[in-house]
């Protein structure tokens, strides 16, 4: 991510505790801590898994046991672009789903069409 971070709406993230597993661009830590997330030490202390290896058995168990909700970094950036944090189902909740199905282009251009 070279561009400059996009302005992030006061406490976006507030009810978010994330714990990110893997490699995680720090553009979009930044963004969930300007947001006012909170980082979590242990997967199943957390609201929010931030990933892009749905392979991982960290992301595995946090899906599986504790069913939790499972989103990549650009979840991030794409709700701080909407301004609103976008409904996660559609972003790898269940089996063989990712986030190539999901209509970014939509999203960050139109508000007013995101489904709640």
């Amino acid at each position: 991510m070279s561009d400059p971070a996009p302005k992030v709406p006061d406490e976006m993230f507030r009810e978010v505790k994330y714990y990110a597993v893997g490699d995680i661009d720090p553009q979009v830590i930044q963004l969930l801590k300007a947001g006012k997330a909170k980082e979590v030490s242990y997967n199943a202390l957390a609201s929010h898994i931030i990933s892009e290896d749905g392979d991982n058995p960290e992301v595995g168990e946090a899906r599986e046991v504790f069913d939790l909700p499972v989103v990549k970094p650009s979840w991030v950036i794409l709700s701080v672009q909407c301004g609103a944090l976008l409904p996660y189902p559609f972003w790898g909740r269940g089996e063989g789903k990712d986030n190539s199905g999901f209509k970014t282009e939509m999203v960050a251009s139109n508000q007013h069409n995101i489904p709640l």
